[in-house]
């Protein structure tokens, strides 16, 4: 007879063996460099992927691309990202609405916990920040599947911004736990 008291389970999957642990929060990065670039987006485009609930926060929408690194976190060691994202309203209060967030090469713990703890879109990519040395241009890419989905890219830069010069709007998601039986999400065309 099973002895095991769901009370007694971990707070992750699988339960006997573990990607993170509940000691690795709160998550600290350290020597991060991000590459953003924010614009305009298409509003008819922005309302069709939102969910109920959540609206652009302005007319028209404001998105935004990024590529990123982590040279050391506590969590899973080092990782690059790169996404998307719009600026949203949500119960009146504005929020980052991260789109799909690329990983990659990354520790599988760090793809795990986006989509397990903070519920983002993840998908693996070939992420690059890349800066020739002495051009002042910054150039962030994706790649998935030998594909180049994005490739941003500032510069020259007189200087990096300082810490206290960048805004961070709390970050919003949908979590969609499927059902184990039959897909019950019908995609929009």
């Amino acid at each position: 007879m099973s002895s095991l008291k769901t009370k007694d389970l971990p707070w992750t999957q699988p339960a006997f063996a573990l990607l993170y642990s509940a000691a690795a929060f709160p998550v600290i990065t350290r020597q991060r460099w991000q590459l953003m670039v924010v614009f305009e987006s298409d509003s008819s485009f922005v309302d069709s992927i939102l969910p109920e609930g959540v609206d652009a926060a302005s007319d028209p929408p404001v998105a935004a691309l990024w590529c990123a690194t982590h040279a050391h976190s506590t969590m899973g060691g080092p990782y690059r990202e790169a996404g998307a994202g719009v600026i949203v309203k949500f119960e009146g209060k504005p929020h980052f609405y991260p789109l799909v967030v690329h990983l990659g090469p990354t520790p599988e713990e760090w793809f795990a916990v986006g989509r397990e703890v903070w519920g983002h879109q993840k998908k693996y990519g070939d992420v690059q920040l890349l800066e020739p040395a002495g051009s002042g241009v910054v150039t962030g890419i994706l790649e998935r599947n030998s594909a180049r989905l994005m490739q941003i890219s500032v510069g020259p830069l007189e200087r990096e911004a300082r810490a206290d010069e960048i805004g961070f709007l709390p970050v919003l998601s949908l979590r969609i736990i499927p059902h184990p039986e039959r897909p019950i999400l019908k995609l929009r065309n």
